[in-house]
């Protein structure tokens, strides 16, 4: 009799087939048949992972681009802004350099009329020839040439300075034409008070008309034609006919003959 723990069992297969498909169903509608197909795991897998793979590659370099677009963006924006206000500076220093120029002109005028009024006084008061600082009395003025009436003393050379803008520029430009249109004022004040005092100079007589006898006063006096006082605007000098008579000042000769 065989003893039991002599006997063998045989072996089991404990491993099973491996199902390596995936079956994917398709179903068309009630009238169509349900279609199937297989396909590998393994290749499953691998279009799978390299999709996934794929797209987190195109999220990413998709991402890097938006990103760099909008950068790119950001800074053309400034770029427009810059060169908006740029482009807007450039117009204003042009609109500046154009009031620079017509203030510069107007400038170069007055200076004009500046050495013109200048050169007219002095010639009026004989000061051509006069050495530098030499001071002279002329039709009762004392004038100079250090007179604060000289053009001299506008400092022009104050224009070589540093400015640090163009309305810093403009601004002490304006006050120098003020400065010029100020001496001008003054020189044509000048020029009228010495034409005055000159024409009063002249007018003052300078020796007697004539030689002879004094008849008649200026001023008031008995009306030698009738009654009454009359107002005498001259005086009465008796000579014989043809006695020289000469024009004292600026007098002028206005009758010879009877009156």
């Amino acid at each position: 009799m065989l003893n039991i723990k002599d006997r063998t069992l045989p072996k089991l297969n404990l491993k099973t087939k491996r199902n390596d498909k995936i079956t994917f169903m398709i179903m068309g509608g009630p009238n169509n048949p349900v279609k199937d197909y297989q396909v590998s795991a393994r290749l499953f897998k691998f279009c799978f992972t390299f999709f996934c793979i794929a797209l987190i590659t195109v999220g990413a370099v998709s991402y890097y681009i938006v990103q760099e677009y909008m950068d790119n963006r950001v800074a053309l924006v400034a770029l427009v802004e810059e060169n908006g206000s740029l482009t807007d500076t450039t117009k204003n220093q042009e609109v500046m350099i154009q009031d620079l120029q017509h203030i510069t002109g107007n400038m170069l005028t007055k200076l004009e009329e500046i050495e013109s009024l200048n050169t007219e006084v002095r010639t009026k008061v004989g000061l051509e020839e006069s050495a530098e600082g030499e001071t002279q009395v002329v039709a009762g003025y004392m004038v100079s040439r250090g007179s604060s009436t000289q053009l001299h003393d506008v400092d022009v050379d104050e224009i070589d300075a540093d400015f640090d803008t163009l309305e810093d520029l403009k601004l002490h430009l304006l006050n120098m034409d003020l400065e010029m249109t100020a001496r001008a004022m003054e020189l044509l004040v000048l020029k009228d008070d010495v034409e005055k005092q000159l024409d009063f100079e002249e007018a003052l007589p300078s020796l007697w008309p004539m030689e002879g006898i004094y008849t008649s006063a200026f001023g008031n006096r008995r009306d030698p034609f009738g009654r009454g006082i009359e107002f005498h605007q001259g005086i009465d000098i008796a000579n014989r006919s043809d006695t020289p008579i000469y024009a004292a000042g600026k007098g002028v000769g206005t009758c010879a003959g009877w009156k």
